[in-house]
This record gives C-alpha cells, sequence and structure tokens, in this order.
C-alpha cells in the first residue's frame, strides 16, 4: 500500500512493549553494527542491520523517526519522538528544503527540548532570583503547554495561542504577563548559552495592564477591615498603614532590622534589593513595644504565626477576613496604596513620598498620589478664594488715588 506524503519519511521500528515489528531475520537491536561479539538480538556477525530504532527486551521506548533526502541528495534521519511530531518535523524538512532554506550543519546540534530549557532556567533563578519560588509555579503551567516539544520547532503562533488560551480561562492580563514574561526569560537564556539560535516568544506582546489602580482604604473601611481581622494580623496591617512596606518586606523583617532607640526600620530584601531605613511613627512603635513585652513564643521575625515560623499562608487569614468586612476589590498592597494616599492628602510634598515609600522614579509616586473627591474640592475652592482676593486687592488700589484726590 502506498504510503501518503506526509507520513512517507517517518518511520516506526518497534512497539512499546518491545515485541518486534520488523521481519524477524532483520537485527533490530540499535547497537547493532556487525563486529567479532555480534549483536545480542540476532547473533549476526559481520553484516549491520539497517534499522536503527529498536529495542532490547522492552528496555527502550518506541521513537519515531524521520528520514529525509536534502536538496543535494544527502540522506538525512532523525530521532524526533512521538508520531505527531514526527509528521511536523518532517514537514518542516520537506518545506525547508523544498524553499532552500535547509542547512545540514544546523543539524549538528542537537535539538534543545523545552523541558531542557526549563531545567537550565529554573537551575539559574534558584542561584540568583528571589522569585524562583513563583518561577517554578509558573514553569508547570508552560510544562503542560511545551513540554517534550523541540524549542527550534516552536513558533510565534504557539506562543500566541498558549497566550490566548490562558486569557480565555480567565487568567488577569498580569498573570499571563507574568507567565510570557518567564517564557521569554527561558529562551533569552538559552540563547545566551547557546543552544538555540532565535526565540519563538521574541515577537509576542504582552499585555496592556492598567497599573493606574485608584484604591485606598477609607476611615469607615478600616474600622470594619480591623474589627473582621484576626488578633495576630492586626499589628501586621497597622505597620503596613504608617510605614507602606511591601508585604514581602513586612513579612522578611526582623527584630534585629528594629531600631527603638532611633525609631527605625531596616529593610534589608527590598524589592531593588538596596537596604533602606523607614522611620516609625508613635502608631508603629507602641505596637511593635507590645508585641516585643506580649510575645510568647521566641522569634526572628517581627511578624510570624502563632508557632514563630515564617508566615507562608498569610492569604488563609486575610481573603476571609475581607469578606466578612464587606471589602470588595482589595488587596493586601493597597495598605501600601493608602499609605501613600493619605500622606498626598496630608499635603506632604511628592519628593518626600517617594523616599518614604522607596520608590525608583517619580512616575510611582505620581501614581500613588490620589486624592479624595472632598480633597479636590477643598483645593477647587482655595482657588476661588484666592481670585476673591486678588480682586479686592486690584480694587483697593485702584481706589486709593481716587480717595487721595477727593480727600485734597
Amino acid at each position: 500500500m502506498q504510503r501518503s506524503s506526509k507520513t512517507r519519511g517517518i518511520f516506526f521500528q518497534h512497539r512499546p512493549d518491545g515485541t518486534v515489528t520488523a521481519p524477524p531475520h532483520v537485527c533490530k537491536n540499535v547497537g547493532c553494527h556487525g563486529g567479532p561479539d555480534g549483536c545480542k538480538v540476532c547473533q549476526r556477525k559481520e553484516t549491520p542491520c539497517r534499522f536503527r530504532a529498536c529495542t532490547l527486551n522492552g528496555e527502550t521506548r518506541g521513537e519515531w523517526w524521520v528520514r529525509y533526502c536534502d536538496q543535494y541528495g544527502q540522506l538525512h534521519r532523525e530521532k524526533v519522538g512521538p508520531k505527531g511530531l514526527a509528521k511536523e518535523v518532517y514537514q518542516k524538512r520537506k518545506t525547508a528544503i523544498r524553499e532552500w532554506r535547509f542547512f545540514p550543519e544546523q543539524l549538528r546540534k542537537r535539538s534543545l527540548l523545552f523541558d531542557e530549557a526549563a531545567k537550565d532556567w529554573l537551575a539559574y533563578a534558584k542561584a540568583n532570583k528571589r522569585s524562583y519560588n513563583m518561577d517554578v509555579t509558573r514553569s508547570r503551567r508552560l510544562l503542560l503547554a511545551f513540554g517534550g516539544k523541540p524549542v527550534e520547532t516552536l513558533t510565534p503562533q504557539d506562543v500566541e495561542r498558549f497566550k490566548a488560551n490562558l486569557k480565555a480561562e480567565g487568567w488577569a492580563d498580569a498573570t499571563v504577563n507574568r507567565h510570557l514574561a518567564l517564557l521569554k526569560s527561558m529562551f533569552n537564556f538559552a540563547m545566551r548559552n547557546g543552544k538555540i539560535e532565535r526565540s519563538p516568544a521574541k515577537a509576542v506582546k504582552l499585555f496592556q495592564e492598567n497599573n493606574a489602580r485608584v484604591r485606598y482604604l477609607a476611615e469607615d473601611e478600616e474600622h470594619r477591615l480591623f474589627e473582621a481581622l484576626p488578633g495576630e494580623l492586626r499589628p501586621l496591617v497597622t505597620a503596613a498603614l504608617h510605614t507602606g512596606l511591601r508585604k514581602g518586606e513586612l513579612l522578611h523583617l526582623r527584630w534585629d532590622d528594629v531600631d527603638f532607640h532611633t525609631g527605625t526600620l531596616t529593610v534589608i530584601r527590598s524589592k531593588h534589593g538596596e537596604v533602606r531605613r523607614v522611620p516609625m511613627n508613635r502608631v508603629v512603635k507602641d505596637t511593635l513595644l507590645t508585641m516585643k513585652r506580649e510575645q510568647k513564643v521566641l522569634s526572628q521575625y517581627v511578624f510570624c504565626t502563632p508557632r514563630g515560623a515564617f508566615w507562608h499562608a498569610l492569604s488563609r487569614h486575610w481573603y476571609p477576613a475581607l469578606r466578612r468586612a464587606a471589602l470588595l476589590d482589595f488587596r493586601f498592597h493597597d495598605l501600601r496604596h493608602s499609605f501613600c494616599s493619605r500622606l498626598a492628602m496630608a499635603g506632604v510634598d511628592l519628593l518626600t513620598i517617594k523616599e518614604l515609600a522607596g520608590h525608583k522614579t517619580m512616575t510611582m509616586t505620581l501614581r500613588y498620589s490620589h486624592l479624595s473627591q472632598s480633597h479636590q474640592r477643598q483645593a477647587v475652592e482655595r482657588l476661588i478664594s484666592g481670585a476673591t482676593d486678588t480682586r479686592t486687592d486690584t480694587a483697593k488700589k485702584q481706589a486709593a488715588p481716587l480717595a487721595a484726590a477727593l480727600m485734597s
């Protein structure tokens, strides 16, 4: 039976269970090339077998190979893997040959599987990145989509399809972007190490994120939140509202970083990797002194679990408290937003807010300087009162010469 053009160049020489599918007189051992010792399967000592994909006692998995001739008549064979992937690789090779884009020297480099690219990147991230745990979590979703595929066979269309699938599953734009950023990092790392020639994700654009989030804690919302919070979380939220520290900076804060004499907190694990010092106001200082005095379990962390361990599962207590307080669309990071917004509404200049919040650029500070409507109305009223005073002063200046003339 004549085979179709799509499968003519692929072949499979044994089943996964190890049984032979070729004629019995043909050796199927991948190591059979004749020789004085002979083959372990057929015991032939002189003539090498003509099949390359073989098995011995079911120990080797079945693999599909592709076989084709290039534009110069040279025969090539490649071990690929699953049948579907073998078909895809075969068609790509034939298309490249027809268009004179096939270069045999490129095949001398072993194809890099996506699994290997992900493994290499995670090994690098473990030694160099603080976000290693998040990279591990996100890489699982990437492996579900691209695992087992050679990177050279991936296209921008494949990455776009992955991007669309995440969006269709209801993931936020920011979450999709974090996965795409990790994917781009994996490919770029493989390129820097000379394992691939191009990045399939280079031409894929990220979603436009709306970071201008206007959400800070109102006075009545703060009261409801503290009523709903469990006792062990109230000091943490109080410190967040009065220092503006990020959640990670607060959870990694140690007692050695607290200086009650100078009234400062030393942030070692900041977002940008720089050590900075944040002043404590009276509320924060009294809260920490009370915690220190009533501490039942010795712990190096200021904000820890009741057993003194690092707080990994904070969300288990945070989100139920938000539901009890009826706070919608509120995140822990919005406590930092509230800190900056309240400073702006109190009339603190933006440069001081930038230093207290630890922003790298003034652009970030401008995003946090949102004002309430009542505060904006007060500003507009100042404009009216200022204009009234100006008109009054002008009228007095114009009336002064006339009054002097009448008096003379």
